[in-house]
């Protein structure tokens, strides 16, 4: 039992050193607007990515998988070291990239919190506005076996599907076949797989994902 949870918290921080190479947050901006009639403060944190992900290869190339699905209610919240995760339970409807089936959980980065002074905000990336049940996206995700879930990629990841759904499962089709790995992304998947193959303590992955963060944002 020990055994396992031990390689659960190597892997959960591989993830976040995964994460970190993704998207760093630049700095973060607060506004007030009406939410659900009541006003609400909305904190847009901006972020630099470490790829260019309006270039759908690039997005695809990112993801492990990738779909068209519908959103069928919000699961909750989840309040993490660095940023806030809202849960949503989605019917996966067309594959694109990988093979999914049936409901699964998808992560999306934001989402309601309280601030220092137990205020509700409203924590968003960029502009990149919570999914909204019955609405239909395309997601591009990273898989995380150990909690079985799809986590978006931040603001490129889940585009509203909006018009002729057939065209736009045979453009991120076309990306998908002409994708791209960005090299800062083969890094990690090769730094991650070099890293769970050895016995590192938590202090040990610790310190090199603060040294991945500190190469990132030079």
């Amino acid at each position: 039992m020990k055994k396992k949870a031990f390689l659960l918290i190597i892997s959960v921080l591989l993830f976040g050193i995964f994460l970190s190479l993704l998207v760093y947050f630049k700095d973060i901006q607060r506004e007030s607007e009406s939410v659900d009639g009541n006003d609400i403060p909305i904190v847009h944190a901006e972020a630099n990515y470490v790829a260019d992900f309006t270039d759908e290869r690039n997005l695809l190339g990112t993801s492990t998988n990738a779909f068209i699905g519908k959103v069928i209610e919000k699961e909750g919240e989840e309040d993490l070291k660095s940023h806030t995760e809202t849960r949503f339970s989605v019917k996966v409807k067309n594959n694109i990239k990988g093979k999914v089936n049936g409901v699964v959980t998808i992560s999306q980065m934001g989402g309601y919190t309280t601030d220092k002074n137990g205020n509700k905000v409203l924590i968003l990336t960029g502009d990149d506005e919570l999914l909204i049940p019955g609405e239909e996206y395309f997601f591009a995700t990273i898989y995380i076996e150990e909690f079985d879930r799809y986590n978006i990629v931040s603001e490129y990841g889940d585009v509203k599907i909006e018009g002729n759904e057939k065209a736009i499962i045979n453009k991120y089709k076309q990306a998908y076949k002409n994708e791209k790995i960005p090299e800062v992304i083969k890094s990690a998947r090769q730094s991650l797989k070099e890293r769970e193959g050895k016995s590192l303590s938590k202090e040990e992955i610790e310190k090199l994902n603060k040294e991945d963060k500190e190469k990132l944002q030079r």
